[in-house]
């Protein structure tokens, strides 16, 4: 909620591993028992700026408002702003 309020236009899709500047490993490795382990490590880079073009990037701060219906959430404009989300799954 706090990106749709901060952000309207931010894409409401997920994020892709490894994504067009990211990478991916998979492996698998033999158990002992006959099963198989996994361990997947995603590392993916989205910069804000070409998703939003010339639109100004605010990025929300930890605190807000509940004054009306819409909760006023606190933020600052960035310039070249970008998320790097890392991802780890092992089983």
């Amino acid at each position: 909620m706090t990106q749709q309020v901060t952000n309207p236009g931010f894409p409401q899709v997920p994020i892709s591993f490894p994504g067009q500047y990211g990478s991916a490993l998979a492996q698998f490795t033999q158990r002992e028992d006959g099963k198989l382990d996994l361990e997947f490590l995603g590392t993916t880079f989205l910069p804000l700026q070409q998703v939003f073009g010339a639109q100004a990037v605010r990025f929300p701060l930890p605190f807000a408002s509940l004054a009306g219906q819409i909760p006023q959430i606190a933020s600052i404009p960035t310039r070249g702003l970008a998320l790097h989300p890392h991802i780890r799954l092992s089983t």
